[in-house]
């Protein structure tokens, strides 16, 4: 339903202009169980979507799954051609999935390029934050008198956060980042929902450190919070990275990158220390290790290939 940019974008606006009205009426509700479920929809929404393959950030195996059904459509397709027209429709099935084959090596040649781009390993952080956040709607919020006490505040960015983390997997695939037939913008639009999911998580996270009756169950959430921070900017990095790399315009991509890194900084000290929040900064800390780890591997990548290079250069030679 949402395979279209201007959907999208429509669905991402309708949440932001809703807030204020879904806050007004939530806020003042004293049906502790409607706000229960409203939360457990929006993070089974979530849930669903993040389960969907397909994203850019897919990994290796998802590469894999990606090519095992591009293969199998292919299959498909072909047996369901009349003779007429066979030859035809397989340039067609072929022409789709070299397409998808292109776009994502291309995203993975802009990936190289960024200076924010972590390990793999970073994140496995999701499995805590999932698995934290499924205990707080399943079991938290229905026990926990300091979560039931913040719930009509926190209900409204908690529910707004996961839809905007829906419509960023939605948005974060390879038909929007295509480097010719996609408008530019199209790639900005994942930015856009991720920003939204971190700065309603902001929101949560505000709510809960002006209460004094803060809960370990909220710790997930900061998690969360933190996580995205990171990942907003990454993506960032990641089109911007995508519009510079046909020109190779390598010096936009080190000042967005240094302009990130520095941005994240600010904010993790800041909230750290002003908003008392150590789970916040040991988050972004965990990403700035993942991201010094990423880019020296790079590096490592890169060097070993000009090694290889000039070795056989001088071979030839």
């Amino acid at each position: 339903f949402l395979n279209d940019s201007s959907l999208l974008v429509a669905a991402g606006a309708s949440i932001a202009l809703s807030i204020p009205t879904l806050n007004g009426y939530v806020s003042g509700s004293t049906h502790m169980a409607a706000l229960g479920v409203f939360n457990i929809l929006a993070f089974g929404i979530n849930v669903i979507s993040v389960s969907i393959p397909g994203r850019l950030d897919g990994g290796k195996e998802d590469a894999i799954e990606r090519q095992d059904r591009q293969e199998e459509v292919k299959h498909t397709s072909y047996q369901s051609m009349s003779s007429s027209n066979e030859d035809e429709n397989k340039d067609i099935v072929d022409r789709k999935v070299n397409e998808e084959y292109a776009i994502v090596s291309n995203v993975n040649a802009a990936r190289a390029k960024q200076l924010i781009n972590p390990s793999g390993w970073a994140f496995a952080i999701w499995a805590p934050i999932y698995l934290g956040e499924t205990a707080f709607v399943t079991i938290g919020q229905w026990i926990s008198p300091a979560v039931k006490h913040l719930l009509p505040q926190i209900t409204t960015p908690f529910v707004a956060a996961n839809l905007f983390q829906s419509l960023w997997c939605a948005s974060f695939r390879p038909k929007y980042h295509h480097p010719t037939s996609s408008p530019w913008w199209q790639k900005y639009i994942s930015v856009a929902m991720l920003s939204g999911t971190a700065y309603q998580l902001s929101h949560v996270h505000s709510i809960v450190k002006k209460d004094s009756s803060s809960s370990l169950w909220f710790i997930p959430i900061t998690m969360h919070f933190g996580w995205t921070t990171v990942a907003t900017l990454l993506n960032l990095n990641g089109s911007v990275a995508l519009d510079c790399l046909p020109d190779a315009k390598e010096h936009i991509i080190i000042a967005v990158g240094y302009a990130s890194a520095l941005l994240a900084t600010v904010l993790g000290v800041s909230i750290t220390f002003v908003k008392d929040s150590p789970v916040y900064g040991a988050t972004l800390a965990f990403a700035f290790a993942a991201c010094a780890d990423g880019l020296k591997r790079e590096l490592k990548k890169q060097t070993s290939f000009d090694n290889n290079n000039d070795d056989v250069l001088t071979k030839a030679s």
